[in-house]
């Protein structure tokens, strides 16, 4: 599109279509090109200066879109980082920090835990327990179903989490099912939960 006196001053009053407003648009920011208004002959001085008005309001409403999209952009990254990080760190603790016994279809795994307390594994069911099990903690996550026999220890109750329930016992023996998609049963065999 060339850019003509009358063009300019259509732009200068407001009066031009969006396509026109970027062809001057970019004829004005190519390379330094807001001085090129002089050089187009027969643009009287006062639309000179309505030009320059616009030029100028444009100008600043560009660059105040282009730095808050940079800003925009910005925050995202940091938060999205930030996000990542969280993620990676909830990640190491609760998968890196603990060891996982699994069986297969129609497998048993018996486990005799560091405080005493020995499970028996049913067929397609994990366990989680964390490094530091021992006289202290005594917190498991199990999916799937097992059998419990607890070591007493009035002071350090033993805990197994599921997706649905908290279990807490001192000293006893118990059978938990918590098969995913299946409601979480508890069968007490000696003992009293906690």
């Amino acid at each position: 599109m060339e850019i003509t006196p009358e063009l300019l001053e259509k732009y200068g009053q407001g009066n031009c279509s969006k396509a026109e407003i970027q062809a001057v648009e970019a004829w004005l920011d190519d390379k330094g090109g807001f001085e090129k208004i002089r050089d187009v002959s027969g643009v009287a001085p006062d639309l000179e200066e309505k030009i320059w008005y616009r030029i100028k309001t444009t100008k600043s409403r560009i660059l105040r879109k282009r730095k808050s999209n940079v800003f925009d952009m910005n925050a995202w990254g940091i938060a999205a980082s930030i996000a990542v990080l969280m993620g990676l760190g909830i990640f190491l603790l609760f998968f890196e920090g603990q060891v996982a016994y699994e069986t297969n279809a129609g497998e048993l795994k018996t486990l005799v835990l560091d405080d005493g307390t020995t499970v028996i594994l049913n067929v397609t069911s994990t366990l989680r327990v964390s490094k530091d099990f021992g006289s202290e903690n005594r917190g498991v996550i199990l999916s799937g179903e097992a059998y419990f026999e607890v070591a007493e220890d009035s002071l350090h109750p033993f805990i197994v989490e599921t997706n649905e329930s908290m279990t807490q016992v001192l000293g006893t023996r118990f059978n938990l099912s918590a098969y995913q998609g299946e409601t979480n049963t508890l069968t007490l065999d000696k003992g009293e939960p906690f």
